[in-house]
């Protein structure tokens, strides 16, 4: 082989190695763009921020929800309409005894395309049913981006977040919650001392 051609194999060598490096390279990024749900179940959010306003449907069109005073702890759920899960947290919140210390049960649907949820037969004074008035906004707004998604809220502060269905998973967000709440207690008292 004379040189030219020698150099010319290399070259070609050389512009496969890049070309298998940058496969490589975009693979990457859509894996992590469109990574397992693993990932994606940890937006909600965080504990001690405030909750930003929740836009439902009312009979006359879009409003603002209204949540509990301060003190009394509320739950706030993202539900979808053809969610197991979701169904059976309905039903622990509107069948069985409610959780001690707990004001509120608001339901929001969370549906993509929005559909209502409307009212509802079983819609109580402490459990309500509404449909979000955007719904596609909700999953960046709230980080929903699996249903159910329960927020545990002190007025419009975020106390504990996390997918749970079954009495003993609100229990375990109930308590982790009321930790929560003990520990911005602790910090604000802190604060005010310092």
């Amino acid at each position: 082989m004379s040189t030219p051609e020698t150099i010319a194999v290399v070259a070609l060598w050389i512009v496969a190695a890049a070309i298998l490096l940058l496969l490589l390279l975009l693979y990457r990024q859509v894996d992590s763009a469109y990574g397992s749900n693993e990932s994606n179940q940890s937006t909600a959010l965080l504990p001690g921020v405030e909750l930003p306003p929740v836009e439902i449907m009312t009979p006359a069109g879009p409003d603002f929800l209204d949540l509990p005073a301060d003190p009394e702890l509320s739950i706030l759920a993202f539900l979808g309409s053809d969610c197991d899960r979701c169904a059976q947290l309905e039903e622990t919140l509107t069948k069985e005894p409610v959780f001690d210390g707990l004001a509120n049960c608001l339901f929001v649907s969370a549906t993509p395309n929005g559909e209502p949820i409307g009212q509802r037969p079983d819609d109580t004074e402490t459990v309500r049913f509404y449909s979000a008035a955007y719904a596609p906004d909700v999953p960046r707004t709230f980080g929903v981006n699996s249903v159910p998604l329960v927020y545990v809220l002190q007025g419009r502060t975020v106390l504990a977040a996390h997918s749970a269905a079954d009495h003993r998973e609100l229990a375990e967000l109930l308590d982790a919650a009321r930790e929560q709440r003990a520990a911005l207690a602790t910090e604000v008292g802190e604060a005010a001392r310092s």
